[in-house]
């Protein structure tokens, strides 16, 4: 017999309205369980509520600490041995093809390899100008600016990287990234 009702109004701590509670005592008349469970439910409930409470297992926070943790350097490692094989097979198929553009491009064009040795050449001394350009400047602005100006410059550049490690650590905690807080 289904008695869901009657069983939810029975283990109902707060008052019944009228209509429900005469409803209840007629039902108790009439029905042999839910008058053996009106009448015992009390004394159960007082088990449960004065019954010491069930302390884990001894080790069982260790345990669970542990599995956790286990758990968390599986995930790891799993994220990074595919982070690495999506990156070795990017670079694979990168450089697949860039052999195969080499290769075809030298093959169909034999009189363009002078060209790629002489562009090759161009960035090369392109390269070299410019650290010589960077070389002169680095030995001739600390002569031309003043002290304070360089002091200024140093003290944004600090405090730009003190706020971007701040920034940083935030996001990181934000995220869940602990080891990186």
């Amino acid at each position: 017999m289904q008695h869901k009702t009657f069983e939810a109004w029975i283990f109902e701590e707060d008052e019944l309205d009228e209509q429900d509670a005469k409803t209840l005592r007629q039902h108790l008349q009439e029905c042999d369980q839910c008058y053996a469970l009106k009448k015992t439910w009390p004394k159960v409930e007082t088990l449960l509520l004065t019954a010491p409470p069930v302390m884990p297992a001894v080790g069982f926070v260790n345990r669970w600490q542990a599995r956790l943790e286990n758990q968390r350097k599986q995930r790891e490692r799993r994220q990074t041995l595919t982070l690495l094989a999506i990156s070795s097979g990017g670079a694979g198929v990168a450089l697949a093809l860039f052999s195969l553009a080499l290769l075809l491009h030298f093959q169909l064009f034999p009189q363009n390899f002078l060209e790629t040795i002489a562009q090759i050449t161009e960035w090369a001394l392109f390269l070299d100008v410019a650290g010589e350009i960077f070389i002169g400047l680095a030995r001739t602005l600390p002569a031309a600016i003043p002290f304070p100006l360089w002091m200024g410059f140093f003290a944004l550049t600090g405090a730009g990287g003190v706020l971007w490690l701040k920034s940083f650590r935030k996001l990181a905690q934000f995220q869940g990234l602990a080891r990186w807080a």
